[in-house]
C-alpha cells in the first residue's frame, strides 16, 4: 500500500483533540473578559468612593471655614466693642494713647525713608 491510500491516524486524533482544546481555549477567553469586566466595575466603584470622599472632604472644610470666619468676626465685634467702651470711659487716656501710637509708627516709617 502506498503512504498515500493509508489514513494517518495522526490526522484524526489532532482532529478529535482540536475541539476540546479549542472549547477550552473560547473558554479561557471569556473568564479572562469577564475578569477584566469585572475588574473595570471594581475600579469605577473605587473610583466613585474615592470622589464622593472628597466631595465629603470640601464640603466639611467648607462647613469649618465658616464657622472659624464666623467665630473671628465675634471676636472682632467684641473688641470693638470693648475699645469703644474704653474710649468713652476714659476718653483723655485714650488720645493720649492714639497719639503716642501714632507719633511712634510716624517715627518708625519716617526712619526707613
Amino acid at each position: 500500500m502506498s503512504p498515500k491510500s493509508v489514513p494517518d491516524s495522526s490526522d484524526s486524533a489532532a482532529d478529535g483533540s482540536a475541539s476540546p482544546l479549542r472549547q477550552q481555549t473560547d473558554t479561557i477567553k471569556e473568564d479572562i473578559r469577564e475578569l477584566g469586566n469585572m475588574a473595570r466595575e471594581v475600579a469605577q466603584e473605587k473610583l466613585d468612593d474615592a470622589r464622593q470622599a472628597a466631595a465629603d472632604a470640601v464640603e466639611t472644610g467648607r462647613q469649618r471655614a465658616t464657622e472659624l470666619y464666623g467665630q473671628g468676626r465675634e471676636k472682632a465685634e467684641e473688641l470693638e466693642e470693648q475699645v469703644v467702651d474704653y474710649v468713652r470711659k476714659k476718653p483723655i487716656k485714650s488720645m493720649l494713647i492714639a497719639g503716642g501710637v501714632g507719633l511712634l509708627l510716624g517715627m518708625v516709617l519716617s526712619s526707613r525713608r
